[in-house]
């Protein structure tokens, strides 16, 4: 039996995957580790993860992490991670992204 991946465990991860592609945007790290970046300790493993942001070197580094301890969040937030919790809700920020690329 096939090990499951995360297409499998997260609702709308091959959808919000695909928008991001149409969008132009960075392909993420899928399963990746989070690290800190002033100690390079790890601290999550993300669903997809963007270390240089949605576009290469604009704006802060993305992570997608459905599930996560408080600690965890917490040194995600502290390191200037920008964290989402489901698809759906890194879809829209996807979405106000290309509104926000479109008006300029």
């Amino acid at each position: 039996m096939a090990e499951p991946t995360s297409f499998d465990d997260v609702p709308g991860l091959a959808a919000l995957l695909q928008e991001v592609q149409e969008a132009g945007f960075a392909a993420p790290d899928l399963d990746s580790e989070v690290v800190d970046p002033s100690t390079g300790e790890a601290i999550a493993i993300a669903t997809a993860y963007w270390p240089h942001g949605l576009q290469e070197e604009v704006g802060g580094s993305v992570v997608l992490a459905i599930d996560t301890t408080p600690a965890e969040q917490a040194a995600m937030e502290a390191s200037d991670y920008r964290v989402f919790h489901s698809a759906d809700a890194l879809r829209r920020y996807v979405r106000n992204m290309r509104a926000e690329h479109a008006s300029t």
